[in-house]
């Protein structure tokens, strides 16, 4: 399974396989969570896209990966807010 796939457990999952040590995996995975998160807010701003306040917060509590990816796809090809979640 990718890396764009996974949620974030799975994608921690993967790196404990890989040999990390559990707490450096989880640790790394929810970071690489929060940037995600917050390169998505940072797109949607930069191209003057406004979001509601249940959009804002449906980015900032979201725990998937490629769920995150996704979005930023969408944003980088030019969606409307709207069409974000579609």
């Amino acid at each position: 399974m990718s890396e764009t796939s996974l949620s974030l457990g799975e994608y921690a999952q993967s790196l404990i396989a890989k040999g990390y040590p559990e707490v450096y995996a989880k640790g790394f995975a929810e970071g690489y969570l929060q940037e995600m998160v917050e390169s998505v807010l940072i797109v949607l701003a930069a191209r003057e896209i406004m979001l509601s306040d249940s959009d804002r917060e449906r980015i900032t509590t979201c725990r998937d990966i490629a769920r995150l990816k996704l979005w930023m796809k969408r944003i980088v090809l030019g969606c409307t807010a709207e069409e974000l979640f579609a």
